[in-house]
């Protein structure tokens, strides 16, 4: 789960099953309590299954678990997740800085010619490099007729890149007369936002 809403998720998929009266999922500790009726218990591979179709995996947990341990998963799951999103700030911000610090410095009707082309593939390998986390939890969360705080990112990054690409490739042939681009708006939201996500995950 990446968020409160596929926390969300999971608990009405829970308690869509037959025979469970309540589910209470928690996002921070990943982990859900689940109330049936003695009448109706449901099997425990239907409420995995239940899990499992809604994206996600789960296990069952055969005995309570300790405040240390406890503990210890959840730091060791919010270091994951601050590593996974620390290249990615990385990156992101490491091709948007030198993009907006060239489109301010050097960029205009006067603009080398080989600006474009920079800003575009600059901007291109920030979309397959860091925007691929975005675009496969949205993916996921469509999949399931869902959406999430990715798909907005997703559909934020996809329209500006999609629609500097569509230009750039008009300007080139003549089509467009030269205007400005958001190749480098593409890089900001993806770099800006995952600094976030790993501000989050060490916090």
């Amino acid at each position: 789960m990446h968020c409160v809403s596929c926390a969300g998720a999971v608990q009405r998929a829970l308690e869509g099953v037959s025979g469970v009266e309540k589910a209470q999922v928690d996002f921070s500790q990943a982990r859900a309590t689940i109330t049936t009726r003695d009448d109706a218990r449901p099997d425990v591979d239907v409420l995995l299954a239940a899990i499992s179709d809604a994206g996600f995996t789960g296990s069952v947990a055969q005995e309570a678990v300790t405040p240390v341990v406890l503990r210890s998963e959840l730091e060791q799951r919010q270091h994951a997740s601050a590593r996974f999103w620390r290249w990615r700030f990385i990156l992101g911000l490491s091709i948007w800085i030198p993009l907006e610090v060239l489109h301010w410095t050097i960029g205009g009707p006067a603009q080398a010619a080989w600006l474009p082309w920079l800003m575009c593939l600059g901007s291109s390998v920030a979309v397959a490099l860091v925007g691929s986390g975005f675009f496969l939890s949205a993916y996921r969360a469509a999949r399931r007729g869902r959406t999430n705080m990715d798909t907005l990112v997703s559909i934020g990054v996809l329209t500006a890149w999609s629609y500097s690409m569509v230009l750039f490739i008009l300007i080139l042939i003549g089509e467009a007369a030269p205007q400005m681009t958001y190749f480098a708006e593409a890089a900001a939201l993806l770099g800006i936002i995952s600094l976030g996500h790993w501000l989050e995950a060490r916090a």
